[in-house]
């Protein structure tokens, strides 16, 4: 049964993971570019906060990336069925990352897997 549903969430899980890895690379730059235009340029406030709001954000999509990448990790090992289950969920928010585009279908994908009973039995 471990083999079968190894076979299964593999796909899914390769997917989330390749695509919460380009958005972290994504976000690092676009957090570094943040960084060195706050503390480089004399910014108008208005033109301050969006840099700020932008900066934040991009730290809670980067958070989220590392959910995304620790709970496919962990269904391709067939450990915590619930973290696997919120990683295919925030794969599929639009406004987590660059690149949801690609998580959405791994991440509906990894949700019918996970949600067959075959595959939920073989986790610990």
């Amino acid at each position: 049964m471990s083999r079968y549903a190894r076979s299964q969430v593999s796909g899914p899980a390769m997917g989330l993971l390749v695509t919460a890895a380009i958005s972290v690379t994504a976000l690092i730059v676009a957090l570094i570019i943040d960084v060195v235009i706050l503390a480089t340029f004399r910014l108008e406030p208005p033109q301050k906060t969006q840099v700020v709001v932008r900066t934040t954000w991009g730290a809670a999509m980067l958070v989220a990336n590392f959910v995304i990448i620790n709970g496919a990790l962990r269904m391709k090992q067939l450990e915590s069925h619930p973290l696997a289950l919120t990683a295919c969920v925030l794969g599929m928010i639009p406004c987590l990352g660059p690149c949801f585009v690609l998580g959405l279908p791994f991440g509906i994908w990894g949700l019918t897997v996970l949600n067959e009973p075959r595959v939920r039995r073989a986790f610990r």
